[in-house]
């Protein structure tokens, strides 16, 4: 199976692959090669999942902004 870009991953698919790159590295059943570039395809997608977390944060911070006099009201 060949794997997507890290551009074309939603958020949940790219932390399904990185857990299992986590699980494959930590069985060790792998040749060293094998290793270092499921690492590298790690730090992709640590670096993916890092910046969709900064934008949606960013986002939310906006909203929170934009929506400041309905969040403040009391019901």
């Amino acid at each position: 199976m060949t794997a997507k870009k890290t551009s074309e991953l939603n958020f949940t698919e790219a932390m399904r692959e990185l857990d299992q790159i986590t699980e494959s590295l930590e069985s060790a059943d792998q040749n060293i090669e094998d290793s270092v570039k499921r690492f590298e395809r790690g730090l992709e997608l640590i670096r993916f999942l890092k910046n969709r977390l900064e934008k949606t944060d960013l986002t939310i911070k906006e909203l929170k902004t934009k929506y400041r006099d309905v969040l403040s009201e009391e019901n």
